[in-house]
């Protein structure tokens, strides 16, 4: 757990000190989940962060990248339930910049991208396109 005021007691002095030779930017990233929803609100509220990536990292209380999640699923289960958890998280209250990736679930698949395509989720990733562009916010994209 990121302490946040320790975060800011070291960044803010820096930022201060080479203000005329960095751009120093302070940011976050939340693992949004609905029922956080108003803790990130009043986070977001409290300090003053120059960017917030909203990113989904749990689905269904899992985080991908432990393992777990795929037992007994298909890849093409977990994406789709993946991609409906995180239209959920988009329309809850926490503010942020830019959505993280729309794919971070792929990378954990048992096929990992076989299987994987705009085509085939065309339904979710265009309604998780929608809520983003209706927030007026961003997606950050991750290059091979």
């Amino acid at each position: 757990m990121l302490s946040v005021e320790k975060y800011f007691k070291v960044l803010k002095p820096s930022r201060e000190k080479y203000r005329d030779r960095l751009d120093i930017q302070i940011g976050v990233e939340l693992r949004m989940q609905p029922h956080l929803g108003g803790f990130f609100t009043e986070l977001t509220k409290r300090y003053p962060f120059d960017f917030v990536i909203g990113s989904l990292h749990v689905i269904d209380g899992q985080d991908p990248a432990l393992g777990t999640l795929f037992n007994g699923k298909s890849d093409e289960e977990v994406y789709r339930r993946a991609f409906v958890a995180m239209l959920e998280d988009i329309r809850s209250p926490p503010d942020f910049d830019v959505l993280g990736p729309l794919d971070y679930v792929v990378r954990y698949g048992n096929g990992e991208a076989e299987g994987y395509s705009y085509q085939k989720y065309a339904d979710e990733i265009d309604a998780i396109l929608q809520a983003v562009i209706y927030r007026g916010k961003g997606i950050a994209l991750t290059l091979a």
